[in-house]
């Protein structure tokens, strides 16, 4: 191999092992078969130094081994490492996948259009590492985590509205829409205590309360009857304070004695 990029010395830790996390500045297309392609934004694991500036590296999106010049990466910056902090933070970010997609290269996920998955990192502003967690009927998957490109998902975001009160159980939701705050048609959407997905939980006439299991079908979509399908629990709400359809019109949200933004 001709070596023929700048020499940087490789800095070493108090305990004096190797840093090991690298980001990649630019695009590197391998000319020779022991060497490695990356693109900007990839992550580098460092694996050992060579004299003439080429330091050998594992780029975990494509988990492939090879020779990288050295003045075409850096160290993984601290707002980097602040970002996947936010990500281990937030325990579960989740996404939804706008559209198929076949991933060829080695270390890339294959999904379909309405799967879930949970982001692992964004260090890379086209390729983030997911974890699936839902699977569309359609989806046949055989990996778990993968790195997917980052403009195929959305992220799933919970309403912040007043009828959303988060994970409560059935009863509380009964408890509250039953209390003289509210009246008939009053409402609440939960997380379900009981399956995956979301409840609207919607205080009858008769003082009883109905809970109606907020499902998604193969396109991501949310649905109480299969009948009509919504983008997002917002627009769903939305419908249903203006229609008579199934499950009745909804009013107004609960007025229960517990705060609704309180997850």
């Amino acid at each position: 191999m001709a070596f023929i990029y700048k020499q940087f010395k490789h800095k070493k830790r108090s305990d004096d092992t190797y840093e090991s996390a690298y980001v990649a500045m630019y695009e590197f297309s391998a000319t020779r078969p022991d060497e490695l392609d990356f693109v900007e934004g990839d992550e580098l694991e460092f694996l050992n130094e060579t004299d003439g500036g080429f330091w050998k590296a594992l780029n975990k999106r494509t988990q492939k081994v090879g020779f990288v010049p050295s003045n075409f990466i850096k160290k993984k910056d601290d707002d980097v490492g602040a970002q996947n902090a936010d990500v281990k933070k937030d325990k579960l970010i989740t996404y939804v996948a706008l559209y198929d997609y076949d991933g060829t290269e080695s270390g890339t996920l294959s999904f379909k259009k309405g799967d879930k998955m949970a982001l692992l990192e964004a260090t890379n502003a086209d390729w983030w590492k997911l974890r699936l967690l839902k699977t569309s009927k359609r989806s046949n998957s055989s990996l778990l985590e993968g790195y997917v490109p980052s403009s195929y998902i959305k992220k799933v975001d919970e309403p912040q509205e007043t009828w959303f009160f988060g994970k409560i159980s059935r009863t509380e939701a009964m408890v509250m829409l039953q209390s003289n705050h509210n009246s008939p048609g009053s409402f609440l959407v939960r997380k379900s205590d009981s399956a995956t997905g979301y409840s609207l939980s919607v205080l009858q006439s008769n003082k009883e309360v109905k809970h109606y299991r907020i499902t998604e079908n193969n396109e991501g979509r949310y649905l109480v009857y299969d009948t009509i399908t919504f983008e997002d629990l917002k627009e769903l709400v939305e419908y249903y304070l203006r229609s008579d359809c199934p499950p009745g019109r909804l009013r107004e949200p609960c007025r229960g004695s517990a705060d609704p933004l309180v997850r």
